[in-house]
C-alpha cells in the first residue's frame, strides 16, 4: 500500500467515524425502528458506497476480509466516550469502561466468522 493509499484510507475511516458520532444519535433519538433502518441505509450505506462501492473508492483493501468500517466506527465511538468522560472531570480508567463479556463475544464471533470465511473459499 502506497503512502497516498494510506492517507486516503485514513481519511475515509475518519470521515465515517465522524459522521457516525455526529449524526447517528440525532437520527435514532425517538427510539423508533424505522429511524434505525433509515439511518443504516442513509449513513452506513452512503459511506459504504464512498469507501468501497465506486471505482475511485476511499478505503484501499490489502486483503480479502474487510473489517475497516466496523473498526473505524468502533474506535471513533470509543475515543468520543473517553473524551466525554474527560470533559466531565471523571476519573479515566479504561479498564472500567470496557464491557469484558461483550469484548470476548466479539473476538470469538469475529474469529469464528474468519475461520468460516477461510474455509468457504
Amino acid at each position: 500500500m502506497s503512502g497516498k493509499e494510506m492517507i486516503i484510507t485514513f481519511l475515509g475511516a475518519m470521515m465515517y467515524s465522524f459522521v457516525i458520532n455526529r449524526f447517528f444519535n440525532e437520527f435514532i433519538k425517538d427510539n423508533v425502528i424505522y429511524n434505525g433502518y433509515f439511518t443504516s441505509f442513509s449513513l452506513i450505506g452512503l459511506f459504504w458506497l464512498l469507501n468501497h462501492g465506486i471505482d475511485s473508492h476511499m478505503i484501499v483493501q490489502s486483503g480479502p476480509i474487510w473489517i475497516d468500517m466496523a473498526l473505524a466506527a468502533g474506535i471513533g465511538v470509543m475515543i468520543k466516550s473517553i473524551f466525554q468522560l474527560k470533559n466531565k472531570n471523571q476519573t479515566l480508567n479504561i479498564l472500567k469502561l470496557i464491557n469484558w463479556s461483550l469484548l470476548i463475544q466479539a473476538i470469538v464471533g469475529g474469529t469464528l466468522a474468519g475461520i468460516i470465511l477461510h474455509f468457504m473459499r
